[in-house]
């Protein structure tokens, strides 16, 4: 048999992600955002000699924007090739490999001011409001102490957590240990990322390997050497990683026969970021409807969980709830411009204005986020309805998240990660490929640069949904290919 290839595609992402990591410690160029070792990175370190070295701190902001493109595009090239060789080409997939580059390529940015994004900011500011202030942080806006030092990098100073009381508690409790300093808390709050990112892909692992059999190691290359899964959670802080741990971890214990555990899990998710509650409802829908296997005692044990848990988490912080539901409901009414319903509606509207229409899109703009809702529902009850075992559960929690990003008029890139999870252990090409693409596109929205306003990304986004459609009205009533198949087929081609 012939050497593998998937060393070299490995290291041609290593070097990307070097360079990335050299870009992120150029001044003003804003990959990386302001934080309170930034100005030191920038003069100091290997990485600022390297970029010297290499003539790259010497490049416009322009040319610096056109490289981080370039990279991620070669980036993505790179790992489809991977992708490919073990999908297509029947290459073996060795653990130990994917493992140990998906460190190498985490290294590169986890020591670095976050990349992208100030959400690090905002957690440690939640964290201290319950530590160190004593308040509580679906209450507090960090705009009431202007004096703390962890303010100034907060880029939503006026406005509550928007994440759910365990987020605040696990944040709290990081914040009592890495101390007073913000430096500290960053480096901190980036370790618990990675490790719970790393511990997510032990367990979708563990799954893959039930669910796919010798072709459970190609779900877990897709996943951990994903260029934005690397970029947003090895190189940014979100807790994103904390929910798709316990979503896995449930997962996994429903399909080692511990329902109620794996419900409790689940719901602990959603504790931490609501869009955990996708997942809860079909894996309900399939506890349901096993009646057959189910006692008494463990449904009134998950009638309790679903009633006990919640209560547990949110009691501590009673006074804020409400308060908590109108910013997360808020934060749904907003348009971000990566998001397809975004770009929908800005065409309506100038589609309206060519024509002699009125110039005001706020109606237009409505329309259409009810339109993607109602679209979204009407998936989701259909998805739902047809969970009939694990399997079908496993699909339904991935294609309702593809969906929910396809269909959130408020989206960032990291929201992908979840579907990412989920999709890859269904094993269908299809799903697959659509969410690699909006991976990818997600990858190029880039607000911190040049003010990248999205609009490739939306557009990205709009053709991989529109190939998903596609797709799948013509596998319609159909069985989906799975890349169980193409690994067939691989083999055989090489025999």
């Amino acid at each position: 048999m012939r050497k593998s290839r998937l060393p070299i595609a490995a290291g041609i992402m290593f070097t990307c992600f070097g360079v990335i990591a050299i870009l992120a410690v150029q001044s003003g160029f804003g990959l990386s955002v302001r934080s309170p070792n930034t100005e030191r990175l920038v003069g100091e370190g290997p990485l600022a000699a390297l970029g010297r070295l290499l003539g790259i701190s010497g490049l416009s902001h322009g040319t610096l924007t056109a490289l981080y493109f370039s990279l991620i595009v070669i980036l993505f090239a790179a790992y489809l090739w991977a992708i490919i060789l073990a999908w297509k080409k029947g290459e073996k997939v060795s653990r130990p490999l994917v493992y140990g580059f998906f460190i190498a390529f985490s290294l590169w940015l986890l020591f670095l001011p976050p990349l992208l994004s100030q959400d690090t900011f905002s957690y440690i500011f939640y964290g201290k409001a319950l530590a160190v202030h004593g308040k509580n942080p679906l209450v507090t806006v960090p705009a009431s102490y202007p004096g703390d030092p962890v303010v100034q990098y907060i880029g939503w100073k006026h406005t509550v957590s928007v994440y759910g009381p365990l987020s605040n508690y696990i944040s709290s409790l990081l914040v009592i240990v890495s101390g007073k300093s913000v430096a500290s808390n960053v480096i901190a709050f980036k370790l618990l990322n990675f490790a719970f990112l790393l511990g997510s892909l032990f367990l979708l692992d563990d799954l893959a390997g039930r669910l796919l059999g010798e072709r459970g190691g190609l779900a877990l290359l897709i996943t951990a050497w994903n260029p934005l899964i690397i970029i947003h959670f090895s190189g940014s802080v979100h807790h994103d990683t904390i929910m798709i741990f316990l979503i896995l971890l449930g997962l996994l214990l429903y399909r080692k026969d511990y329902p109620v555990l794996a419900i409790s899990f689940i719901v602990l998710a959603a504790t931490v970021k609501a869009i955990a509650l996708v997942v809860l409802v079909p894996v309900l829908v399939l506890f349901l409807r096993e009646n057959a296997r189910r006692t008494l005692c463990q449904y009134l044990a998950a009638i309790a969980v679903l009633a006990a848990v919640p209560l547990a988490m949110y009691l501590p912080l009673s006074s804020g709830v409400t308060r908590n539901v109108n910013q997360v409901l808020r934060m749904g009414e907003q348009f971000s411009l990566s998001s397809i319903p975004s770009t929908v509606g800005t065409v309506i509207k100038e589609s309206v204005r060519l024509v002699g229409g009125p110039a005001n899109s706020t109606a237009g703009h409505w329309a259409v986020r009810v339109l993607f809702l109602l679209f979204f529902l009407v998936a989701f009850l259909v998805l739902c309805g047809r969970v009939r075992d694990y399997r079908s559960l496993i699909f339904a929690c991935g294609a309702i998240a593809l969906l929910n990003t396809l269909a959130a008029p408020y989206l960032m890139p990291w929201y992908i990660g979840l579907a990412l999870f989920l999709v890859v252990l269904s094993g269908d090409s299809l799903w697959i490929g659509a969410t690699l693409g909006a991976t990818f596109s997600l990858s190029c929205y880039v607000r911190t640069i040049n003010g990248q306003t999205g609009v490739v990304a939306s557009v990205i986004l709009l053709v991989t949904a529109i190939f998903l459609l596609i797709g799948v009205l013509r596998n319609w009533g159909g069985a989906h290919a799975t890349f169980a198949d193409s690994y067939s087929m691989g083999m055989r081609s090489m025999g």
